[in-house]
């Protein structure tokens, strides 16, 4: 975003401080801009809200004056290359003659300088790398094996490995030490270019931003290359030295996966009218779903403010009853999404877990992470239980975290809520979720849903509290939850997570360990 920045405070330079310009910067990345390609896609009402009128129409008639014909930004005209912000290093694979000579630069384009050249002048040199040089790079396809060019010109998934080694090599030739979004930037012109041998997709739903795989590759090629230098810088750092974090920091809003962010003005006199109907039809035990429907999405606004308002499960359940029922959750949950949970749903859940059943199963008994007696059982039984008890085997993750096991007779009344993990999960009315046949499920430590006969229902009452409830995913079911998220509800946000945040712990777009299931065409 910081070519974007720099273009924003070029044409208003009104919104150049970090108040003015961050709000600007929030909007962008909140609609899917990345680069500086992705502003001619940009358009006036998706700055209504952070520029006037006039700022808005500035800034776009600026952005279509810079860009070309072909619709590619005028780079050079915009960003300007010259021989001297353009400085490469050695490709990492190329072993040249000792009495080669230097080639020449021209302007806007890379060369190497040969192995004779000493370190320190390319050590000096490196440091002068324009920022922008990633938008220049051209990719190596036509140093890939035959083999490899010929699967991506059939539109086949091709083997990473080779590709990645090649390209990284090329990419650290230019730069010593690529930024993630220099990498992020290639990766994307890497889909671009091969879409069906290369997009990170599942049953043609495009998983993040489509290129988060690759970009992972690059990261984790460049990283091993750069490990000893780090090291070595590591120990070469004295003792006392500590780093601090910015107390201006960007906090992230609570609105991962959601179509609805803000709040509106309503009626509140007749929000009451109706909250109040809420109620007592759930006093008459009334179970009209057509008109339950209607309420629960009549008063969501009111709904949403008091849950934002930190309101405890027990207040929200006497106020709104019927949120605490799958039908007023399914709602709920579709007008705070998108994502709407009917027998379509089901079907397609039903088929996308066999096939997750079908791949772990087809696994040699010895790179199964699954016990032969667990397989043996999951194997017999099946089901959406089989396959969320095979996923969190797959991504070693506390199944107790999801699942809090019962006797089979065990009512609501009789559940022991202080062993409840805080986060909402399953509570399996027998020794298995395999073999249950009644489930409850918890939020916050308390019951908040009982007498679930089915296993689907009990899973997605689970999941959806994650959303309607403001939590985070916890560490210990990160993996499994955003693979039920991405996969199964289809919610494929391509930047933030939901998984709880540890300080030290680096985040990532797309969880690596789902990617990597994802790429496996699972």
């Amino acid at each position: 975003m910081d070519d974007i920045a720099t273009l924003i405070k070029e044409v208003l330079p009104t919104c150049s401080t970090p108040d003015t310009l961050q709000p600007i910067l929030d909007a962008l990345q909140n609609i899917g801009v990345e680069t500086v390609d992705d502003m001619k896609l940009v358009q006036k009402d998706d700055l209504a809200g952070v520029l006037k009128p006039i700022q808005a129409r500035k800034l776009l008639a600026h952005v279509n004056s810079v860009f070309s014909a072909s619709g590619r930004l005028k780079m050079e005209e915009y960003f300007p290359v010259s021989p001297q912000t353009i400085i490469t290093t050695p490709r990492v694979s190329s072993s040249p003659s000792p009495n080669s000579s230097l080639p020449v630069t021209s302007p806007g384009s890379f060369s190497t300088p040969t192995s004779s050249q000493s370190d320190t002048d390319s050590t000096h040199s490196a440091t002068r790398l324009s920022s922008d040089w990633h938008y220049n790079f051209k990719i190596p396809w036509d140093m890939l094996p035959a083999v490899l060019r010929k699967k991506l010109d059939n539109q086949e998934q091709p083997t990473a490995r080779e590709m990645i080694r090649i390209i990284s090599g090329e990419i650290l030739a230019i730069c010593q030490k690529p930024l993630k979004k220099h990498l992020n930037e290639i990766a994307r012109k890497m889909v671009l270019e091969y879409p069906k041998s290369l997009k990170d997709v599942i049953e043609d739903e495009v998983v993040g931003s489509g290129h988060d795989s690759l970009t992972k590759q690059l990261q984790c090629r460049v990283d091993n290359y750069k490990r000893n230098e780090t090291l070595n810088k590591r120990n070469s750092t004295p003792a006392d030295d500590t780093s601090t974090v910015p107390e201006n920091k960007k906090k992230r809003k609570d609105s991962y996966g959601c179509i609805v962010l803000e709040s509106v003005r309503v009626n509140m006199d007749a929000q009451m009218k109706k909250k109040k109907e809420i109620q007592e039809m759930f006093m008459t035990n009334d179970r009209n779903e057509k008109r339950i429907q209607e309420l629960i999405s009549d008063t969501f606004i009111s709904q949403r403010s008091d849950i934002r308002s930190g309101k405890d499960t027990h207040f929200l359940k006497e106020e709104w009853p019927y949120l605490f029922s799958l039908v007023g959750m399914k709602e709920h949950f579709k007008l705070l999404t998108g994502v709407q949970l009917n027998e379509a749903f089901e079907e397609a859940t039903t088929t996308k877990f066999a096939r997750v059943l079908d791949y772990f199963q087809s696994l040699p008994i010895e790179k199964s992470v699954i016990a032969a007696k667990d397989r043996a059982e999951i194997q017999l039984s099946g089901g959406p239980s089989g396959a969320v008890l095979m996923l969190l085997s797959h991504f070693k993750e506390d199944c107790t975290k999801m699942f809090h096991i019962v006797d089979k007779k065990c009512i609501a009344d009789e559940v022991e809520t202080d062993r409840l993990p805080p986060t909402p999960c399953i509570i399996v009315c027998g020794t298995s979720p395999l073999s249950a046949a009644a489930f409850m499920v918890a939020a916050d430590q308390e019951v908040i849903i009982e007498h679930l006969t089915s296993f689907n229902d009990a899973l997605v009452s689970m999941f959806i509290c994650y959303y309607i409830f403001n939590m985070h995913y916890p560490v210990e079911l990160g993996a499994t939850l955003e693979f039920l998220q991405r996969c199964i509800f289809k919610i494929n946000p391509d930047k933030g997570s939901k998984v709880e945040r540890l300080e030290k712990k680096k985040s990532h777009a797309v969880n690596p360990k789902v990617l990597t299931l994802i790429t496996r065409r699972v």
